[in-house]
Formats: structure tokens, sequence, C-alpha cells
């Protein structure tokens, strides 16, 4: 059966005014904020409201969404936020991440490693593990923690004969260099799936290059579980509408059009348990054309950074800095891995991992390519790091940061 676009949009607002009515009754900060709305709008939910306000939890949830759970996190951001969810709500995070292997065809014969900050210890499992074991029978699973290093992931991974490697960007890029150091592949990896961090347009490539394979890429949240999934045929991410309504909005609130970035906006429509309406989650996206693929949901071409991912400019305005560094470092100096930091309106910090120390030519030539690509006159300051740039407590690498 073909479902159109309109029916999906239909089936959102059916739901939502459901979840709403639900919200209004049972939560008394939602039924609050929604008090000093303007009739027709509903109100937008912050993350430091989330934090902050215990009565935004339900009092009441219909008998039928089964036994309530808590799930506690910080993302990326460390500041730690509680969502109560519900069997219902499991159900459907299950539900989509069954979607995802079924719209890629995933070979469940395969050796997985995961690579997540999740994991404390190497740790060997018989099977995928929840949601895929319920289904079918898989081969083994491997769970690698974020902070090992590039070698002991590739060392396992062809010790084991991984045939599916799920993977953050930044330690992909990482095992990418000492693939592409040593000369030597994982001949046995047949796909690829990158989660957790935006998949910068280098690292894709690298992975085309070295190990002849395009990553997957699946944009989720602790809040909300899958948001999107890339499309198998367009590469296109295509928004989970029959769970979700997500929203690309710009600084005035409305909604962005193709080509225009803004910032996201995401409604669970099956917790009734939290409602999680209108939720700014913090990330930005890219709005594209309607995939040309029969699938009849919403369409983002990129998955951006946060607000502390902007560029601060002297005027007051923020935007997306074009670092660009991948282009033309190597070019300049053998620099293995980057990352920008703006400390100021007039400095920037340019942390680097290099194969030898540079000469002074080389920072700055290094200084006056960054500057130019962001287009402002900054001062550049370098540090360096032995083996790799340290990352965050949630694994996640960041490849610009603003700290002012």
């Amino acid at each position: 059966m073909t479902v159109s676009r309109d029916e999906v949009a239909a089936f959102q607002a059916s739901r939502l005014a459901e979840l709403v009515a639900h919200a209004q009754a049972s939560s008394p900060n939602f039924a609050a904020r929604l008090a000093q709305c303007r009739a027709g709008e509903l109100p937008l939910l912050t993350r430091r409201t989330l934090q902050s306000a215990p009565d935004i939890h339900c009092t009441q949830v219909p008998a039928e969404h089964g036994k309530i759970t808590e799930l506690r996190t910080s993302g990326s951001t460390g500041e730690p936020v509680m969502v109560r969810k519900t069997a219902r709500t499991a159900q459907i995070w299950n539900g989509l991440i069954m979607r995802f292997h079924e719209w890629h065809h995933s070979d469940y014969s395969l050796t997985l490693m995961a690579v997540k900050a999740s994991f404390d210890e190497v740790e060997f499992a018989p099977d995928w593990g929840r949601p895929v074991s319920h289904f079918a029978q898989t081969g083994p699973a491997i769970a690698m923690p974020i902070m090992r290093d590039a070698g002991e992931i590739y060392q396992v991974a062809r010790e084991h004969r991984v045939g599916d490697l799920l993977i953050f960007p930044n330690s992909l890029a990482a095992l990418l260099r000492l693939i592409r150091r040593t000369g030597e592949g994982l001949p046995d990896l047949k796909r690829l799936r990158t989660v957790s961090e935006t998949l910068p347009d280098n690292v894709r490539s690298e992975a085309r290059e070295l190990l002849g394979l395009d990553p997957i890429d699946l944009y989720s949240s602790n809040e909300f579980g899958t948001i999107a999934i890339q499309c198998p045929e367009s590469g296109l991410y295509h928004t989970m509408d029959d769970a979700l309504i997500v929203e690309v909005l710009r600084a005035d609130g409305t909604a962005c059009t193709p080509g225009e970035v803004g910032r996201l906006v995401v409604t669970d429509l099956n917790n009734y348990a939290t409602p999680l309406i209108r939720y700014e989650c913090g990330d930005h996206a890219e709005v594209a054309e309607p995939c040309g693929c029969p699938i009849p949901f919403g369409t983002l071409r990129r998955i951006m950074g946060r607000d502390r991912n902007l560029l601060l400019l002297p005027d007051g305005r923020r935007v997306w800095p074009r670092l660009g560094i991948y282009q033309f470092a190597r070019d300049i100096a053998p620099v293995v891995q980057y990352q920008v930091i703006q400390h100021t309106l007039h400095e920037l910090e340019l942390r680097l991992v290099v194969e030898r120390p540079l000469v002074a030519a080389e920072e700055a030539a290094l200084a006056g390519k960054l500057c130019e690509a962001i287009g402002q006159p900054f001062a550049v300051r370098f540090s360096y790091f032995a083996d790799r740039i340290p990352l965050p407590p949630s694994g996640k690498f960041e490849e610009f940061v603003c700290r002012c």
C-alpha cells in the first residue's frame, strides 16, 4: 500500500491532537506554558525547562502504554536531563531500528562491532542483541569502548573478521588514518555505519577510497531514539514522520525551505509520560528537496552541529564556519587531526595532531588559510597533541567549538 505525504501529515495532526489533549490534562508545566501562548500555537520546550521543571512529566499515563521507566542523559552538552518513557515508546524505538535494517537490507550473519561511548570494556556477545536478535538469527557482536585507540579497534576488527562496523565519525577518521598509514584495510568489512556525530564529507570520501564502502549514517538522540535514517536510494535523511514531527526553524520561528539551515525542533508522538512536544534538541539541519524515492517522509540534506558550533562574529552575528581545513591542511603541513576553538571575538585556537613538528612558515600558512576560509581576521594560536585530540565524556568530537 502506498501512503502519500498528505496522508502522513493528516496522521501526524491526529496523533498530535491526542497527545496535546493528554499533556494539557496531565502535565501541569505543559498546561501552564500552553495557556501563555497565542491560540493555535504550541509552546517550544527547551532543554533547560526539561531539566528544571519537575512538573513537566505527566501525572498519569494510559494503561495501554505499559510500564514507565526513566532515562537519564547529559548527551553531548554536559547538561543532564531525565526523560520518562513507556513500554510503547520502547516498542516504537525498536521498530525504527528494525526499519533501518529493513531499508538497508542488513546481513545479520555478519560479525558486528559497535564502537560507542556507552561501553566501558571490550565485550563479546553471541548475537547482535535486542531488538534484532528477537527477529532474526545473527552473527556474534563485539562492544568496543570509543576511548580505545584506533590500533586496538583495527586489531580486534581484523582478528574477529568484523563484517558490520558501527562507529562514531571521529573514531572512523582515526581508523582511516591508521589504514592509510599501514596500507592494510579490513577485507572482511561489508558494511559501515556511523552514528551520533556529524559525518564530514572528507571522512565519507576517505572511507570510499580506503575501504570501498560508503558509510550509512543514522541521526538519533537519547531523548527520541532514531530521528532520521539515510535513504538507501538518494543518501538524503528521511525523518521518522510516523513517530515524530521534525521541524527545521529559522531564528524567527518560521519553517526553513530547502537549502536553508535552521534549528531542529522535534515532537515525540508516542511519549505520554514526558511530553516532548516541540523540543529544541539543540542541533541544526539543512532542509532538502523532496526525495525521489517512494518513502513519503520529510528529507534533510545534512545534520549540522549545535549552537556552540557557530562562529560568533564581532557584530554579534552567529554563522556556520566554513573551515575547509581538510581541503588545504595536508597541502601545507603534515596535519593528522585538527580542531578549532573560538575563545574570544578575535582569537582562535587551532589544535593539531601532526606527523612532525611544524616550522613557523607552516603555522603562518595554516593560520592564513584558516582565516581566509572563515572570512574573518583572527589571531590564531596553536596547541599540539601527541596522538589524538582529547574527547569529552560523551565521546563526541566537534570540529569547531565556540567558547565565548
